[in-house]
């Protein structure tokens, strides 16, 4: 079907400037492939920078197998409460 999202994916929406947007599309024609298609790459360059230890990225595939796929049962959904102190700690490094 159509607009189906893949399995374990989830879509995303964000606002660019007009200049950027267009220089996206230009790269995103040069190198043959499409806008989502770099986005996806940079934002997994900059998970990497800055997500050294992997720590944030481990957490999150953590939560991604807690938590239901449905809204509604997420909705209604608890964290186990070793989730939520590795949440914790890593917000709080992540703050400083």
């Amino acid at each position: 079907m159509p607009n189906q999202l893949k399995f374990g994916t989830r879509r995303l929406s964000y606002v660019e400037t007009r200049k950027a947007a267009k220089a996206l599309d230009i790269l995103a024609a040069a190198k043959s492939t499409n806008v989502s298609a770099l986005i996806r790459e940079a934002t997994d360059d900059y998970l990497r920078k800055i997500d050294k230890d992997g720590s944030i990225r481990k957490l999150a595939e953590q939560i991604v197998t807690e938590l239901p796929d449905d809204a509604d049962q997420r909705v209604k959904a608890q964290l186990d409460a070793k989730t939520m102190e590795n949440l914790t700690a890593i917000m709080k490094k992540i703050r400083r």
